[in-house]
């Protein structure tokens, strides 16, 4: 970027450059940001910049304080600073680019006039005790819904969005921080038969190539105790060579005979002592004996104190490709097919490179260490996902627009995110060396909570209480009762039963 930079100062391009959407939080993107500014035919478009707040609180912006961090402005106000440039000298874009007023539907001023007392710094919040109570105009398509939990909050986010379906050329997104809320609101829509378009994919270990590598890992690990020995044998992709149901009722055979009464000794050994001497599960001996021979390379890797990684992956893929196969087509065909099965490939393919400078491990630590790097890596489907329906995170919500954002999982820890504390580094260090404070990811949460509130048509969701426990709703919504007071869009919020 810097480089970037230094070359547009040296020969600046002769076309146009327009920077759209950054408040500059790295410095390197902030200086690019001043230079795309100096540039003939540069422009920069901030986001969301404030015009509506008055000058005393803008100028508390000004101040390095923790409180000044978390506000949705501080960035932009950091920005302008560096680029020596005031508020009032910032032209509006409609004027600019000659858009016609009230083109692509933006919000309404009173909406935009809400929004600037809702975010005041705690400096000037006394102001608003003179302030007018906001009219219906500026609640005119904004609804909230509490829940009682999230079972509940994602069943109305659900119909909520599968109601704009009725509209046509109408879409919506729900905008949310909160993975395990989106992933409930995704298996909701399935109810009808809706896909629904998630930004954030889903993890590979939720997959079923990643399940099934997880449980075949355990199973291998654990010498087949009973739970991990079934988990792996009932996974869908699990066939043994054979016909799929064929196996299955050779598995459901083993549970009945063995894994209901006694439990065996550990391993496909002590499988094969339990059924020793019993002329009637002849075929079933038979059938693990196969298994154990499948199993056999995998298992004994296992007995290691340590191993190479080279050796615990092309053991256990060797092993997940001969239990996916069936009777029509190789385990390979068919544990590898698929989103989900070419990501599984890719993400192997890594461990594979990178397997000559990993470490020996623990084959005991195997599983989890497989379930750590498969979390952490999406599978994003390509195609036949709903093109009016999405999921965004904050990220991706920025820069997009629906006529119906849904803002879920509005309560704290969860949008703002938990703030933790840097085990490594304290504040003052995190400061002499130029990096963020935590309050200032608390400022970029608050910043995208304002664009994505601004939208024409608006449903604020939480739920009181998770696992039991009640919740503490986000301090924006608080902002919100509290200026709002007796008004009916306050307190009056719609309890989802």
């Amino acid at each position: 970027i810097e480089a970037q930079a230094a070359s547009w100062r040296q020969s600046p391009p002769p076309g146009p450059v327009v920077a759209a959407g950054s408040t500059g939080s790295i410095p390197a993107t902030a200086e690019l940001l001043g230079v795309v500014a100096s540039l003939p035919q540069g422009a920069v478009i901030l986001p969301g910049l404030d015009q509506n707040m008055d000058d005393e609180s803008w100028a508390v912006l000004g101040n390095e304080s923790e409180n000044a961090a978390t506000h949705p402005q501080y960035g932009l106000a950091r920005l302008l600073a560096r680029l020596k440039v005031s508020r009032a000298d910032v032209r509006d874009w409609e004027d600019v680019a000659g858009v016609k007023k009230g083109e692509g539907n933006p919000p309404p001023k009173a909406r935009m006039e809400l929004l600037s007392q809702l975010m005041r710094p705690a400096e000037t919040t006394m102001d608003w005790a003179g302030t007018p109570v906001p009219g219906d105009d500026a609640l005119e398509g904004l609804s909230r819904i509490e829940c009682p939990g999230p079972r509940e909050e994602a069943g109305v986010i659900a119909l909520l969005l599968r109601q704009v379906l009725e509209t046509p050329g109408k879409k919506a997104a729900l905008i949310t921080p909160d993975r395990g809320l989106a992933r409930r609101v995704a298996a909701e829509m399935k109810r009808w038969g809706v896909e629904i378009d998630d930004s954030a994919g889903s993890a590979l270990s939720l997959t079923p190539p990643g399940v099934f590598l997880r449980l075949t890992a355990e199973m291998a690990a654990t010498a087949c105790e009973p739970v991990p020995l079934l988990a792996a044998l009932k996974h869908p992709l699990a066939c043994g060579g054979e016909n799929a149901g064929a196996f299955k009722g050779r598995v459901r055979s083993l549970e009945e005979a063995l894994l209901r009464g006694v439990r065996p000794q550990q391993g496909f050994d002590g499988l094969l002592a339990a059924l020793k001497g019993d002329d009637r599960q002849k075929d079933l001996a038979a059938w693990l004996q196969r298994l154990a021979a499948m199993a056999a390379a995998f298992m004994a890797v296992f007995l290691q104190r340590e191993a190479s990684l080279e050796a615990l992956l092309r053991a256990h893929l060797d092993f997940a490709e001969a239990l996916a196969a069936d009777g029509e087509a190789s385990g390979a065909d068919r544990l590898w097919r698929g989103e989900a099965g070419i990501s599984a490939a890719d993400f192997a393919g890594e461990l594979f490179d990178a397997a000559d400078v990993f470490p020996p491990l623990d084959p005991a630590n195997y599983p989890a260490f497989l379930d750590a790097l498969m979390s952490g890596r999406p599978v994003r489907p390509r195609y036949g996902r709903s093109n009016r329906l999405f999921i965004w995170g904050l990220m991706e919500a920025r820069m997009q627009k629906v006529d119906l954002a849904v803002l879920g999982g509005l309560n704290e820890e969860s949008w703002p995110a938990r703030m933790a504390a840097d085990p490594w580094m304290s504040r003052p260090m995190r400061s002499r060396f130029g990096l963020s404070s935590s309050e200032r990811r608390v400022g970029l949460s608050a910043h995208d909570f304002i664009q994505a509130f601004a939208a024409k048509e608006v449903v604020i969701t939480r739920a009181t209480r998770v696992e039991g426990t009640p919740t503490v709703p986000s301090r924006w919504l608080s902002r919100l009762d509290a200026l709002l007071g007796d008004h009916p869009g306050g307190q009056g919020a719609v309890q989802a039963a």
